[in-house]
């Protein structure tokens, strides 16, 4: 009897590097953090550039919260593994970088492991698709996706990869997610969403995938459950990452419910919420 084929679920949506970035990564917030902090001090926390920043995460995050809950499948373009390289050099040990790896190997994996993420390898002709060829300047990377020599393939990156992203969305007949367009000023069609009109595409910013679909104090709430659960652990396994696990903790409330070191009343955790009340 042979075995039965394994059918591949259906993604529903494709994920764009710079929410995966914002997901994995507190390099642009902690960068943007410290450059105000120069300045004004603890007060840098309430600067909109930095409440902007939280937000991105955040939402970022939220959007990851749903997708596990659902248990969706998403595609994306491995262009983010060399992007998070570029902005969290391996060879340089610091909190940014156990940050990123715990986010990894911890959250997405333990916490988040029902949400599955398909990294595309772009077929060769995928240019095709599109009708505005113009659109396709930019630079390729060569990024490693497995373990073997031979696993090392030629990704779009830059104008290409919006370019790839709208091209994949459009034969797949999925909407795009991305946090282009999204400003400390509000939530403004991007390049992406531009280019991607053309082509029928819709785009998305993550909030728009999940509001109103999520529950967020429940899910918050059952995420830091989970963290506790998972990280006694995890931490016998990888001893050498409790403080990394420990300061991401607090990281990941300040992000989520604006908890803040030193202060009563949380940090705005959105841009358009008012001072002094965290979103819940």
């Amino acid at each position: 009897m042979s075995a039965l084929p394994t059918i591949e679920p259906r993604a529903v949506a494709v994920v764009d590097a710079n929410v995966l970035l914002d997901l994995h990564s507190c390099h642009n917030f902690s960068e943007e953090y410290e450059k105000i902090y120069a300045t004004r001090g603890v007060a840098a926390i309430d600067d909109p550039a930095v409440v902007y920043r939280r937000a991105r995460a955040r939402e970022s995050l939220l959007l990851a919260m749903y997708f596990n809950a659902t248990g969706a499948t998403t595609d994306s373009l491995g262009e983010m593994y060399g992007v998070l390289k570029r902005a969290v050099p391996p060879e340089e040990q610091s909190f940014e970088l156990d940050y990123a790896t715990l986010s990894f190997w911890f959250v997405k994996e333990l916490l988040l492991p029902r949400w599955r993420r398909r990294g595309v390898i772009p077929a060769s002709g995928w240019e095709a698709a599109l009708s505005t060829p113009s659109s396709l300047d930019g630079p390729e990377l060569v990024v490693r996706t497995g373990n073997s020599e031979d696993a090392w393939h030629v990704v779009p990156s830059g104008n290409r990869a919006d370019a790839w992203h709208i091209a994949w969305a459009k034969t797949q007949g999925l909407p795009i997610v991305t946090n282009e367009g999204f400003t400390p000023s509000g939530y403004e069609q991007g390049k992406m969403a531009k280019r991607a009109a053309v082509e029928a595409v819709q785009v998305l910013f993550p909030k728009d995938v999940y509001a109103g679909r999520l529950d967020e104090t429940a899910e918050i709430e059952g995420f830091f459950t989970r963290f506790r659960e998972h990280a006694p652990l995890f931490l016998q396994e990888y001893p050498g990452h409790r403080r990394g696990l420990e300061t991401m903790f607090g990281v990941l409330r300040h992000i989520l419910l604006g908890e803040t070191d030193g202060r009563h009343a949380p940090a705005r955790v959105s841009i358009d919420q008012p001072m002094g009340r965290a979103r819940r």
